[in-house]
């Protein structure tokens, strides 16, 4: 804090001679105060001359490297990407996407999910075009995409139109729709012109080229509906449209799955044989010398099987002759016994016969001595 002999005041600003006869700008902090007075302030101060000279170094060097980056990368070419979002990629004379801008809520809605910036055009096409199906922009209703390249010098080619539209086929081919592929180059005053319109170029070109064929479109179909959805609510081809358009035909894509339930009596009576899927890679032949191994060890699992199965036979055959022997010894014992008892009793009867007859004789010879 200041305190000295208030000068002047202006607001709550005022000039005041300090003790030591200095005159000091300050913020007058003493309440209902008139010059003459004794007062208290802060003293205001400005920035020093070193101060100035550094932070007007920092912005000189900012402003600097942005003029340089935006000198040594300026944009050679857009390219347009139309489905149902539309957007627009500004691409550096390597090939690089620098910029991308939204030209619709929907493309600004995609440029939300996917980033392209500082990617190689074909790649961000790519993953701009997946993106769209995975958000089911692109989907069987709306299944045509167009690229429209703008070179912005003359004679300069920097993006390949044929690689372009590859890289749009790429991820085509891993849908399950149909999906046709357009690519068309346009001017630098046709962008200007659907710059102007809000449209994007390819679209522009669209509404121009209808009214030229006699199929016009209005400025709010062309700049609300998808281009499939043009085509068939039209009737309308779009290539056909289109001053420059390079068309390739249809991408037909059809998955493995479907082809292999085709309906084999529809083929028999068109006389066509059924095509094997593509794609499907034939089976491993495995080595003989590792099928060897695995072979014998079958064959000796089968012969010990087949040991144990003639073994139990074996024993069966042998437990049912024991048994038959056995009922064949008790019938002969049987018939043994049988034989013996009859011929104990013939004996027995003879002893019998033969102690009578002694009797009789030994009786006949004491009545004889008598």
């Amino acid at each position: 804090m200041v305190k000295g002999i208030l000068l002047q005041l202006k607001g709550p600003f005022g000039v005041v001679m300090t003790a030591d006869g200095r005159f000091v700008r300050v913020l007058v902090t003493t309440k209902d105060c008139t010059p003459g007075q004794e007062v208290e302030g802060r003293e205001l101060t400005l920035p020093s001359l070193k101060q100035g000279l550094a932070v007007a170094s920092v912005l000189l060097i900012l402003i600097t490297g942005l003029w340089a980056n935006f000198m040594i990368n300026p944009a050679v070419a857009y390219v347009a990407l139309d489905i149902n979002p539309s957007l627009e990629l500004a691409v550096n004379d390597t090939g690089v996407v620098i910029g991308a801008k939204g030209l619709d809520q929907d493309g600004r809605d995609l440029l939300a999910q996917v980033h392209p910036k500082k990617l190689e055009i074909y790649r961000a096409v790519e993953l701009l075009v997946e993106g769209a199906a995975h958000s089911h922009y692109l989907n069987d209703r709306n299944n045509v995409v167009l690229t429209t390249v703008t070179s912005l010098k003359e004679n300069a080619v920097v993006i390949d139109e044929e690689k372009l539209q590859m890289a749009v086929k790429k991820k085509a081919e891993e849908l399950t729709a149909p999906v046709k592929v357009v690519s068309q180059q346009a001017t630098i005053k046709e962008h200007k012109e659907a710059d102007n319109r809000g449209l994007s170029v390819g679209r522009y070109l669209i509404y121009q080229g209808s009214s030229g064929k006699g199929k016009e479109v209005s400025l709010e179909e062309v700049k609300t509906k998808g281009l499939g959805q043009l085509e068939k609510e039209k009737g309308i081809r779009l290539e056909q449209m289109l001053p420059r358009a390079n068309f390739k035909g249809k991408v037909w894509i059809t998955p493995v799955a479907k082809k292999q339930v085709e309906n084999p009596a529809a083929n028999k009576e068109k006389g066509m044989k059924k095509q094997e899927p593509k794609n499907v890679q034939d089976k491993p032949k495995v080595d003989s010398k590792v099928m060897k191994p695995i072979r014998e060890e079958k064959e000796l699992e089968d012969k010990k099987k087949d040991n144990k199965e003639d073994n139990k036979m074996r024993r069966d055959d042998r437990r049912h002759n024991h048994l038959n022997d056995t009922k064949n010894d008790k019938k002969s014992d049987k018939k043994q016994t049988n034989g013996s008892d009859k011929g104990n009793k013939d004996k027995w009867k003879d002893r019998d016969k033969d102690k009578n007859d002694q009797e009789k004789r030994q009786d006949s010879k004491y009545r004889k001595d008598d």
